[in-house]
């Protein structure tokens, strides 16, 4: 919004495009365009599944400029702000778009404030308020660079270059195994109203209906906007829940322990092969265990007092929720019908 702003400013039409649930990119924006900006989040210090997915769909165009935007999650302490860690939010984008043809016009890493609120609680509003407003000024600046026709890089898009690479394995892991495990966590107790708030503004369709409430799907990109959103703070992070998973998880790994050792007791030279099977095991359990067990919490919720203790028992319940300034339910879904349309 800053950006189209900025640029209203100058005079250069700018048109905002959605990508909620939209499977595959607008060719006509991106020929009739002549600069493309891409603007996401950063998971798990990657960029989302179904950014990625709209990026790889994107059409060979030489010399196409684009520009990225993503943001991750800023902070502060004791006035001083923190930046987020981008990991491979922009550099894959980037390698994706430079072999495609396009030619990248500027990185923007914009720490705006964490709102990852099943890991940490949500920020005072003054705190929002001080890193939201330090953003918009670089945003601005940005757009100013871009549109006088330079290409601008934001140092700390480099300053950060070797922890982005220390972290690919991180980045990778939660791409292709952690996202699916944080999809199974959410849960909607027994304050729901079935209102369908949360699945009319779902940004990937990933929350359906089962057992009478909302059911969140693997298809989840942990974006926190169904939590932020709910009028009624029924969608929770089930954390009881995840501490049963992992002590599950922990069980598993001490039956792949005494396989191994019961092995090694039989004098069998297998090393490599024990270490094969341990992880087959593993992942064999494990993947199963995480869905089954899913699908019962989702069923319990049917009972109002097993439901209370999966609510009493979550952060989230407790903690401070929010969303960007000015923005309500209604505003995404608007967006998405005008630019369906």
């Amino acid at each position: 919004m800053k950006i189209a702003s900025v640029s209203a400013g100058k005079g250069v039409e700018t048109d905002i495009v959605s990508i909620d649930r939209l499977k595959n990119p607008k060719t006509s924006y991106i020929n009739s365009s002549e600069l493309i900006g891409l603007c996401y989040p950063t998971h798990g210090f990657s960029l989302p599944w179904h950014m990625l997915r709209f990026i790889l769909a994107m059409p060979t165009v030489k010399g196409k400029h684009v520009f990225l935007l993503n943001t991750r999650a800023g902070s502060m302490l004791f006035g001083l702000h923190l930046p987020g860690i981008s990991g491979i939010a922009q550099w894959l984008p980037m390698l994706i778009l430079w072999v495609k043809g396009y030619k990248i016009r500027g990185l923007l890493p914009l720490d705006m404030p964490s709102n990852w609120i099943s890991i940490h609680p949500g920020f005072p509003t003054r705190v929002v308020n001080k890193i939201t407003q330090r953003c918009m000024y670089l945003c601005e600046r940005f757009t100013e660079k871009i549109l006088s026709g330079k290409t601008f890089y934001r140092p700390m898009a480099f300053i950060f270059i070797p922890l982005d690479l220390f972290l690919i394995p991180v980045s990778l892991g939660y791409l292709l195994i952690g996202r699916f495990f944080m999809a199974k966590t959410f849960i909607a107790d027994y304050k729901c109203t079935n209102c369908r708030i949360c699945i009319q503004n779902c940004p990937v369709e990933a929350i359906k209906v089962k057992f009478g409430h909302p059911y969140w799907t693997i298809h989840c990109e942990s974006c926190m906007r169904c939590i932020n959103l709910c009028p009624e703070r029924a969608v929770q992070t089930a954390h009881g829940y995840v501490a049963l998973v992992v002590f599950g998880f922990m069980y598993i790994h001490f039956f792949n322990m005494f396989s191994t050792y019961f092995m090694q007791y039989i004098q069998t030279d297998l090393s490599i092969i024990d270490g094969l099977m341990e992880m087959t095991v593993f992942t064999v359990l494990a993947i199963p265990f995480m869905f089954i067990s899913y699908y019962f919490v989702a069923w319990l919720q049917k009972f109002k007092f097993l439901s209370a203790v999966f609510r009493m028992t979550s952060f989230t319940f407790y903690w401070k929720h929010y969303m960007a300034t000015g923005f309500k339910a209604n505003d995404f879904i608007k967006s998405r019908e005008k630019n369906q349309n």
